[in-house]
């Protein structure tokens, strides 16, 4: 049971420094050492114009043109200004990564990656390096009321930062890592978690920095107090721990980074007493990143099919280091403000020098001869008057005319400007001076690529540092997100193939389909349970179960994203659609077209493929409609066809029949004929031959 008895500031641990502040304590040997200590407040005092030094002459104006800032400014635009997009391929199976992708991006959005990326690169670019810390907060919900706890994020300032080796620039090859941070001693207290074994000697020993007994002479005082914090983090058997300490205490045991691990190790003590090893509750957290410890050996999978996600830890520390110019033997690169302070000094003085020189013409020296004045005030005020007392015709009083100013000062300063311009990649596209309101389209995108020439390599370096975030946040996903949903936005086109198959279904609804689980539902019920399609998607996801032991490579693809490259598309498609140049093209040609052009973008190119599909559609619409036209039409002209020929086949066998007729007509006359000549010849014989006066046959059948 804890004492009840209030804590107080004598101690045991009193007089004992803790592992972590030795640790803190080495590194900031270092930094004093190289110099960053007292560099790193100057370089911001730079960038944020305070340039004037303390032993700076009185007598001369303080004149500033913040050179500093604007090359930091400059290359800071220009690397944030190009969007990127990241891409997962999975290395050890073909599985669709396309979800991961929309997940990532949600969950970007959600800790507000871009605003960090904004911090990031800016230490960066002062400080000579940047750092963000990734950390699952259990008070924090992910966008939309998603669910209890998320992964957030936290820039860290170079000064706070402390690592095992600083000449090592890999910061996740350090034997450990850490950083500082001064809290209030009661916040500080809070966190101690009340059955740690000596809790009432480590509370009293957390006291302010600065304490005194003279100074905290209560215990709401010393409350009050802020006092630095040392979060350490380190590794064993591969997997990151962390724990927490002030000058004089450690605040709480090694913790792991994975939340499963601690449930892992507690429950192999009974293990370890079945094979004759039975250690104390004290020792089981008694974990150095030097040695490794008997729990941890244990983890190791004796299933071979489940080896992969077993062995699938939390290896990396969550921070993600971003140095865009390195040094040599240094985790730290060079401050952009290194390289550009000494000319900003030489222009603050050269200008404050000529304002000084135009101070001293306009409110010029006075010299008096004795008596001059005759007790009257020189005021210097514009159209005062002042009576010149010395006797005779020379004048007593007059102006001390000093030195013209060489113009070659300004002309210095204006070359030096220009150097440092060109020497930082830094020019007029980026300060939008008026020289290039009539240059062309096409003339600023070949100027920008040029200027981007010289920065190409920083953006390399961001984004490494950009697919650094993307690894640890895969594996915060891995081992924190049991099961979770994101949203993602259609495209145009996905939008409308999902309307499209939302009607067809509805079209059909007694249709039958079968799922791909195997079972079989009507297309009705398929649009009752999927709904109406919407822009806005929501999806559910288990990354701990889809991608836990599963191996991703990381792509960041960049996009031209500046003002110049929206003046780049905009000509483009002036030339194409106000010149009358996309109806000289077919479809297919066109969109060959598109694909082959370098200076569009292709977030603009996306959307004219959107809109070239559309009208694809729309053509075979009509295509499809005039096909039905004519189809129709060709049916009518076949039934006409078919009443033609039926007619003329009842005309034809009127004709058959009318011809057989009249033959039939013609043999039964033939045959009158026949048995009349017949009967003649008979009669003739009969009255005497050929003298008889009788008709003949030809006679009797005309007179028949």
């Amino acid at each position: 049971m804890k004492s009840s008895k209030k804590p107080t500031p004598t101690s045991s641990f009193a007089n004992n420094i803790s592992r972590d502040w030795d640790c803190w304590e080495k590194h900031e040997q270092y930094m004093t050492k190289k110099g960053f200590k007292a560099c790193i407040p100057e370089w911001w005092a730079m960038y944020e114009g305070r340039q004037t030094p303390p032993d700076f002459d009185e007598d001369l104006p303080r004149a500033t043109e913040n050179i500093c800032s604007w090359v930091v400014d400059s290359q800071h635009a220009t690397m944030l200004g190009t969007t990127v997009s990241l891409n997962f391929t999975c290395f050890d199976e073909d599985i669709s990564t396309d979800a991961l992708k929309k997940f990532d991006e949600y969950q970007q959005k959600s800790m507000k990656m871009d605003a960090y990326k904004d911090k990031v690169v800016l230490d960066a670019l002062v400080s000579s390096a940047g750092l963000l810390y990734h950390y699952w907060s259990d008070n924090q919900t992910a966008m939309k009321a998603n669910k209890k706890g998320s992964l957030c994020l936290d820039a860290i300032a170079i000064e706070d930062f402390m690592c095992s080796n600083p000449r090592l620039d890999n910061i996740q090859k350090q034997k450990y890592v850490g950083w500082r941070k001064r809290e209030e001693v009661k916040a500080i207290r809070a966190t101690v978690d009340k059955n740690i074994k000596d809790y009432d000697k480590i509370i009293a020993a957390i006291v302010p920095d600065d304490y005194t007994e003279e100074k905290y002479a209560d215990e709401e005082s010393i409350e009050a107090g802020l006092a630095t914090v040392i979060t350490r983090m380190f590794r064993v058997d591969g997997e990151v721990y962390w724990t927490r300490s002030t000058k004089h205490v450690q605040l709480c045991e090694p913790i792991p980074l994975n939340p499963k691990l601690t449930s892992k190790k507690l429950k192999l003590k009974d293990a370890n007493e079945i094979n004759g090893y039975s250690p104390d509750s004290d020792e089981i957290y008694e974990l150095d990143p030097e040695v490794d410890s008997f729990q941890d050996e244990s983890l190791e999978s004796e299933n071979d099919e489940n080896y992969a996600k077993e062995k699938d830890k939390m290896s990396l520390y969550p921070i993600a280091l971003l140095t865009l110019k390195p040094r040599r033997n240094c985790i730290y690169g060079r401050s952009e403000i290194e390289e550009v302070s000494d000319n900003q000094k030489i222009i603050n003085f050269m200008i404050s020098m000529t304002a000084k020189e135009i101070q001293d013409t306009a409110w010029a020296t006075v010299i008096m001869k004795e008596g001059a004045a005759n007790g009257q005030t020189w005021t210097g005020k514009p159209g005062g008057m002042f009576i010149d007392y010395t006797p005779g015709p020379n004048f007593g009083i007059k102006r001390l005319e000093g030195n013209q100013l060489n113009s070659q000062v300004m002309n210095y300063v204006s070359s030096l400007i220009d150097i440092t311009k060109m020497l930082t990649g830094t020019n007029e596209l980026v300060s939008a001076s008026s020289n290039l309101k009539d240059v062309t389209a096409y003339a600023l995108q070949i100027l920008e690529e040029q200027r981007n020439k010289k920065i190409e390599i920083l953006q390399n370096r961001y984004w490494r540092f950009l697919i650094d975030c993307a690894e640890i946040r895969l594996e915060f996903y891995k081992h924190y997100y049991p099961e979770t949903y994101y949203l993602y936005e259609l495209t145009d086109a996905e939008f409308s193939e999902e309307k499209q198959s939302y009607s067809e279904m509805l079209a059909n609804p007694d249709e039958e389909i079968t799922l791909p689980d195997g079972s079989k539902m009507t297309q009705g019920e398929v649009a009752s349970k999927k709904g109406e399609p919407t822009k806005v998607q929501r999806k559910v996801m288990k990354p701990e179960e889809e991608l836990l032991g599963h191996s991703f490579d990381i792509v960041c693809e960049a996009g031209k994203g500046s003002k110049y490259s929206e003046i780049i598309d905009m000509d483009l498609i002036n030339n194409l659609f106000l010149n009358g140049g996309y109806e000289k093209m077919s479809a297919d040609s066109f969109e060959m077209w598109l694909n082959l052009n370098s200076f569009m973008s292709e977030s603009k190119k996306s959307d004219i493929k959107v809109l070239l599909n559309k009208q694809k559609a729309s053509e075979l619409a009509q295509v499809k409609g005039q096909n039905a036209q004519l189809q129709q039409m060709l049916r009518t002209a076949l039934a006409r066809v078919k009443m033609m020929e039926t007619a003329l086949n009842q005309q034809n066998d009127y004709i058959r029949a009318s011809d057989k007729e009249f033959k039939d007509r013609m043999n039964a006359a033939n045959e009158i004929v026949g048995i009349k000549e017949k009967e003649m010849q008979q009669m003739r014989k009969e009255q005497g031959g050929a003298g008889s006066k009788l008709p003949s046959a030809e006679e009797m059948a005309n007179s028949d």
